[in-house]
């Protein structure tokens, strides 16, 4: 069991993803990050455990040609045990050749293998690999935890990442306001979703019925109004446009060119709290936490 190899003894320990024939692209995908070794990554940091992650490790090399000397891929020269990763069992040849690449790099350091090869071929693994031991499922201890995301790099940009919000429920439009405003500080866009009851067969919500509807159209919980649920859908979606462009307010007057260009131009470039509100009189910011009885519509006069 992985918990025997974890003893006072063991003060450091080197995480390895084998060089597996993954395309670049999906290398950072959810379906191939090495989630086990990241959880194992959190684990060990909970007892104090120094840790380090080397992805792709080596997968052809010579034998007689390793040297301590050349190992450029970690700080970690001397671990007290090695984890290494495997998936699909036609890629066991992966496996092996990274742990003969780190037998031979540091002969006296244990080795251990997981995942889902080891766990499916455990005796084929440990004969044909020639690692000290196999780890067979789960680490229990290491599964509750969350994965130590911060040693690699997953390649997602912040707006690319959505915060799920479930509207006209239990939380009041205010606490959702708040929340809303907090996700624009952490640079993230919003996935909202109204309520619906599962029994609720009419659903006569029509979001161009700008002078709003009743409850008898559609369902409206006790915590909200038909004036909450609009603004609210009406923040998300200006909030989720800052955030894709890159920019700290919206227009819609400007979306929908009612501005002159050469003014639209002009104030596209310039933060909300330097544009003139009287030129943009919607100019709607998402830092803030918004009233639900402010003005949303505006007209201007044109020549």
């Amino acid at each position: 069991m992985f918990e025997d190899w974890i003893n006072g003894d063991v003060k450091s320990v080197l995480l390895v993803e084998p060089n597996f024939p993954i395309p670049s692209k999906s290398r950072n995908h959810k379906n191939f990050l090495p989630i086990g070794l990241l959880k194992i990554a959190s684990l060990l940091r909970n007892k104090s455990i120094d840790i380090e992650l080397v992805r792709y490790g080596f997968d052809d090399f010579d034998k007689d040609d390793v040297c301590l000397d050349d190992f450029k891929e970690s700080n970690m020269k001397n671990p007290d045990l090695i984890c290494i990763t495997s998936i699909f069992t036609y890629w066991a040849n992966h496996v092996k050749s990274v742990v003969s690449y780190y037998k031979c790099l540091f002969p006296d350091t244990p080795i251990l293998v997981g995942g889902i090869y080891a766990s499916l071929m455990p005796i084929h693994c440990k004969e044909y690999t020639g690692c000290d031991d196999v780890i067979v499922g789960q680490i229990y201890e290491a599964e509750k935890l969350i994965p130590a995301y911060d040693l690699v790099d997953v390649g997602y940009m912040s707006k690319e990442i959505s915060v799920f919000m479930l509207y006209n429920h239990e939380l009041t439009y205010d606490e959702l306001e708040s929340k809303r405003a907090l996700c624009f500080e952490w640079g993230v866009q919003i996935t909202d979703c109204r309520f619906r009851p599962l029994d609720d067969i009419c659903n006569g919500y029509n979001p161009a019925k700008r002078n709003g509807q009743s409850g008898e159209e559609y369902f409206i919980h006790s915590n909200w109004t038909d004036k909450g649920i609009r603004k609210f859908r009406r923040n998300v979606r200006r909030h989720n446009i800052c955030v894709r462009h890159d920019v700290d307010y919206h227009s819609s007057l400007m979306e929908r060119k009612k501005i002159p260009r050469d003014v639209a131009k002009k104030y596209r470039k310039q933060s909300y709290d330097e544009i003139d509100k009287k030129i943009i009189p919607d100019a709607w910011t998402p830092k803030v936490v918004h009233d639900i009885n402010e003005q949303d519509f505006f007209k201007i006069k044109t020549n």
